[in-house]
C-alpha cells in the first residue's frame, strides 16, 4: 500500500508539513500564505507527476471498517492525518520545552495542561479506534484554556478600558489622533508587562550588573531606545555606546569580551544589521541581550536572554513611535534597579556624575 501510493504520500506530507516548517522559520508570516504556498508546490509536483498525484493528496484511498463495537475510518488517508496530528502535537511539545523559561507561568500551565489532553485522548483514540472521541479533546483542550488562560470575559475586562478608545485611526480630528496614540501606548504597556518574563528580567539585570562594558544596537526609530540606554548606563559608569553605522558598531564589538554585553533592540527581530551583530558576538562567546516582539525570530535564535514586548500595531499606528515604548520601559526599568545599586555602593561616583550634568542646566 505504502509502495502504490508513495508519490501521493510525499505531496500529502509537502501540503501538511510545509506550513510548520516555514512558520518556525519565519514566524510572522500569516497562516493564509503558508496554506497558498503549500497548494503552489503541490501544483508544481502535480506538473511533474500528473493530476492523480494531486487528488492522491487529499482523496488517498479510504476503507470503513465495520466491527460489532462500532465502525471506524481506516485506510492510508487515516493514518496520514493520525501521522500529521501526532507531528503537530510534538512541534507543540517541543515549542513548549524550548521556550519553557521565557514563558509566564501561567501560560506554561494552561498550554502543558492542553498537551497532555490532548495526547490523552489521541492515546485512547489510538488504542481503541471507535471510541471516536479525538473531537472531545478538542472541547476539552478550549475548556482549559477558558479557566486558566484566554476567559473571555476577563480578558475582556482588562483591556475594555483601553482598547475601546483605540477607534479608527484615519480622523481627521486632532483631538481624536492624538487620543488614539496615547491610548495605543497604554495599551502597548498593559500587553507587554504580562508578557515580560520576570526570571528573563532578573537574569538580564544580573548580566547588566557584573557587565564592564555596553553596546546597544539598533537601527531606524529604534535607535533613539538605544541611544537612551547607552547614555543612562554611562551615566551609571559602564563604558556604553550606540550607533546606527555597522561598521562602528563592529569596531565596538572587537573590543568586547566575555565579561561584556551586547543589547539589541529589534521589533520584528529581523533587521539584517541586528541579527547579523548578535550572531557574530554570540559565535564569539559576548552575550546578547534581546529586545523584541516575537520570540522565535531570528534575532532570537542568537539572543542569551530575550524581554519580550507586546507592541501589536493598529493598521496606520505601525509607522508611530508608540510601539517601541514598552522597550524603552524595559531598559529604563533595568536602569533604575542598577541605578539603586550603584547609589548604594558608590554613591560619590553618582553624585560626581550628576554635578557634570548639572553644568548643562541654566
Amino acid at each position: 500500500m505504502i509502495a502504490k501510493y508513495q508519490k501521493e504520500l510525499i505531496v500529502s506530507s509537502i501540503v501538511i508539513l510545509l506550513p510548520a516548517f516555514v512558520s518556525l522559520w519565519v514566524p510572522e508570516l500569516p497562516s493564509l500564505w503558508l496554506l497558498c504556498l503549500s497548494l503552489l508546490l503541490a501544483l508544481g509536483l502535480r506538473r511533474v507527476w500528473g493530476g492523480r498525484q494531486l487528488r492522491g493528496a487529499f482523496l488517498l484511498p479510504i476503507q470503513y471498517a465495520e466491527t460489532p463495537q462500532g465502525n471506524y475510518s481506516t485506510g492510508m488517508q487515516a493514518n496520514v492525518c493520525y501521522a500529521s496530528v501526532a507531528f503537530y502535537l510534538l512541534l507543540c511539545a517541543g515549542l513548549l520545552l524550548w521556550q519553557w523559561g521565557r514563558i509566564d507561568p501561567k501560560k506554561k500551565f494552561a498550554i502543558a495542561a492542553a498537551l497532555v489532553i490532548e495526547f490523552t485522548v489521541c492515546a485512547l483514540q489510538g488504542l481503541h479506534h471507535t471510541w471516536l472521541i479525538s473531537g472531545m479533546g478538542i472541547t476539552l483542550m478550549t475548556l482549559s484554556f477558558y479557566l486558566t488562560l484566554e476567559n473571555p470575559d476577563i480578558l475582556r475586562g482588562e483591556h475594555e478600558d483601553v482598547s475601546h478608545y483605540v477607534v479608527d485611526s484615519s480622523s481627521d480630528e486632532i483631538e481624536a489622533v492624538a487620543e488614539n496614540l496615547f491610548n495605543l501606548c497604554i495599551l502597548y504597556l498593559q500587553d507587554s508587562i504580562h508578557a515580560t518574563d520576570k526570571d528573563a528580567l532578573k537574569a538580564a539585570a544580573h548580566l547588566l550588573h557584573e557587565a564592564k562594558r555596553l553596546v546597544f544596537a539598533a537601527t531606524g526609530d529604534a535607535h533613539f531606545v538605544a541611544a537612551s540606554g547607552a547614555q543612562k548606563f554611562t551615566r551609571l559608569g559602564y563604558i556604553a555606546t550606540a550607533s546606527t553605522d555597522f561598521d562602528s558598531q563592529l569596531l565596538a564589538l572587537s573590543q568586547m569580551s566575555s565579561d561584556d554585553v551586547l543589547v539589541c533592540i529589534s521589533h520584528s527581530g529581523r533587521t539584517r544589521t541586528v541579527c547579523d551583530l548578535a550572531k557574530i558576538a554570540h559565535d564569539r562567546g559576548i552575550k546578547v541581550i534581546s529586545i523584541t516582539n516575537f520570540p522565535v525570530s531570528q534575532l532570537a535564535k542568537s539572543s542569551d536572554i530575550i524581554l519580550l514586548t507586546a507592541s501589536f500595531a493598529y493598521d496606520m499606528m505601525d509607522e508611530v513611535i508608540a510601539k517601541r515604548v514598552p522597550a524603552l520601559c524595559l531598559l529604563d526599568s533595568l536602569y533604575i534597579y542598577l541605578l539603586m545599586k550603584v547609589k548604594q555602593k558608590n554613591p560619590a561616583q553618582l553624585e560626581n556624575t550628576n554635578a557634570f550634568l548639572r553644568m548643562n542646566k541654566l
